[in-house]
């Protein structure tokens, strides 16, 4: 038996309800918590003969909307608890002229707005539907905000398009009744893209307001539309700054107009900075070289995805390095590594390069095989991919664009919530019509905040359930395995299990980007066995030897101004190659 609390409009308690028995509540949960719903269910009790089969569904969702309030309870009571641990890392120890805490005055709502807690958050959204290249069409959407030293979400927040009373309602009745008072799951009517935006903007609201803290800085995608409704009107921007100037922005064209008048937030909350997520500002980089390798053979000068893994991962390493104390010319210096590291020049590289510290002194022939196995372009072969790299990346290592990744700040916890969330909310499943999605939300931030086996034990203690010992070892091997689990993804060997995918594709994009150079080179073409390999008279761009000592002695065995059929590795150059003995032949 349980202690369920009933809402007041329950009718009488004596009468016997399905929320009076544990079993009954633990079998919706399970569900709910491995990601299905009232449809499984049904099945599972109809194939093992148990009773209710054929009305499990309809019973399901009664079940799961009497636990909804509950699960919420706890799942808020978390987020307040995390907001609670970043506050009172943020503050510290101070205190105020009383000798008081100022995080204890916090708590007690008595702070002055001035002290208020200044917080760097992380923000993203995930949305409840697959998306189809640019068509973006889910019925609703979730966000949540992240602090940046626990990690742990403080805010969350659920966007939906779908609300199946409302639905059912105007279906059996006309446009002029309106429906019944209920708990609507319908908060928004405009596009699924513009979700985002609005969800940041109204966790933003909700801490300054709800919970008197400000929202110093948020680091999200390069999304102008987030930066864009997260600012005052330019009536308020006037007014909070006693001028009656309008903000000016630069636009496309590089002329300074008048900003638009997007903003949304509030008068009286403060605006936040923003900075970029260098994962993200990664892809981005890496679609627009991927433009460039969609273009025609002649267009792309040889450049291959092999090109855009290497200059991308260069940026991701280069982006680690730099810290906010950092002057300007330090940070335009690093960030020349991105595309000289991949001409194999080092000089402005960090620690994470390894070629900076190799092949210093006489280079020996184990030397010369690693050399071989490397892939680097060459500036004076590749002059005009040179060219056309440097304008590409050119607005990815301009100071302003450098100083939104110089922080130690990402994503990756959105990232992850977002994929936990998809476990207990599938997305080819609608649950966004009911209060289903929240009560599977909120499961999911409670797990990844308080772990398995302490979020069932607040949530028996809240139905009044007993655990029993078969359910606590149950609980806790899983704990355990979950545990262990994320332990184990942290590790380098962890961490090198889930890069092994990124290396294969490396390697077979270099296999492919070594032929292509060697196109170039010419020293493979289509029959170039037939005759032994091409004459640099075949092939006006192939390089041809100045060294009038290798030149003799290629002339000597091949009649033509250089042997192309034979490339040293050490060297670099045509006419002989390195044999065993170390010496040119």
């Amino acid at each position: 038996m349980t202690n369920f609390e009933l809402p007041d409009t329950a009718g009488s308690p004596l009468i016997t309800r399905a929320t009076d028995f544990a079993i009954n509540i633990l079998f919706v949960l399970s569900f709910m918590w491995s990601g299905d719903g009232g449809t499984e269910a049904s099945r599972l009790c109809g194939l093992l003969g148990l009773p209710k089969s054929t009305s499990m569904q309809a019973s399901f969702g009664d079940l799961e909307k009497q636990t909804s309030p509950h699960l919420k309870s706890i799942c808020d009571k978390v987020i307040r608890e995390n907001l609670e641990k970043e506050v009172n890392h943020v503050l510290g120890n101070k205190q105020d002229d009383n000798g008081v805490l100022l995080f204890d005055l916090w708590k007690e709502k008595k702070l002055p707005s001035d002290k208020w807690p200044r917080l760097r958050v992380t923000g993203d959204m995930g949305w409840s539907g697959r998306s189809s290249g640019h068509s973006y069409n889910s019925l609703s959407g979730h966000a949540c905000l992240v602090s940046e030293h626990t990690r742990q979400p403080i805010v969350w927040c659920i966007k939906s398009k779908h609300c199946c009373r409302c639905k059912a309602w105007n279906r059996r009745h006309t446009e002029d009744e309106d429906v019944p008072e209920h708990e609507c799951s319908k908060n928004w009517d405009g596009s699924s893209g513009s979700m985002e935006p609005q969800a940041i903007l109204d966790m933003v609201v909700e801490l300054h307001r709800q919970q008197q803290v400000i929202v110093d800085t948020i680091v999200t995608d390069d999304d102008s539309a987030i930066k864009a409704k997260c600012k005052w009107s330019n009536a308020d921007h006037c007014i909070n700054n006693n001028t009656t100037e309008v903000p000016k922005i630069i636009n496309r064209n590089g002329n300074l107009t008048k900003r638009p008048d997007k903003g949304r937030l509030p008068q009286d909350v403060e605006e936040p900075k923003f900075l970029a997520d260098p994962n993200h500002r990664k892809r981005t980089l890496k679609g627009e070289l991927c433009r460039l390798v969609n273009k025609k053979v002649a267009d792309r000068h040889t450049f291959t995805r092999c090109d855009v893994l290497r200059i991308s991962t260069n940026f991701a390493c280069m982006a680690r390095t730099l810290t906010e104390d950092m002057t300007d010319d330090e940070i335009v210096n690093k960030a020349k590594a991105v595309l000289e590291h991949h001409f194999d020049n080092h000089q402005h590289c960090g620690e994470w390069c390894r070629r900076k510290s190799q092949y210093v002194g006489p280079i020996t022939k184990a030397e010369h095989k690693a050399r071989r196995r490397k892939y680097y372009r060459n500036k004076e072969r590749d002059a005009k991919l040179y060219s056309v790299l440097q304008q590409k990346i050119a607005r990815f290592i301009t100071v302003d664009a450098l100083r939104e990744v110089c922080h130690n700040m990402d994503t990756n916890v959105n990232e992850s919530l977002n994929n936990t969330i998809a476990w207990v909310a599938p997305k080819n499943k609608v649950y966004s019509g009911t209060a289903s999605l929240s009560n599977r939300i909120s499961i999911a931030l409670s797990i990844t905040s308080l772990g398995t086996m302490e979020f069932f034990r607040r949530l028996f203690d809240e139905f009044g359930i007993t655990m029993t010992e078969d359910v606590r070892h149950f609980l806790e091997a899983h704990h355990l395995r979950r545990a262990k689990r994320i332990a184990k993804s942290k590790t380098v060997d962890g961490k090198k299990k889930r890069a092994r995918q990124f290396h294969e594709k490396l390697i077979e994009h270099t296999l492919v980007a070594k032929k292509e150079r060697k196109k170039r080179q010419s020293t493979y073409k289509p029959g170039i066995g037939l005759d032994g390999g091409y004459s640099s008279s075949s092939d006006d761009d192939a390089p041809k030897d100045t060294n009038p000592s290798r030149q003799s002695k290629a002339s000597k065995a091949k009649n033509t101004d250089t042997d192309m059929s034979k490339y040293c590795n050490a060297c670099e150059e045509y006419g002989h190659r390195l044999s065993t003995n170390k010496q040119a032949v």
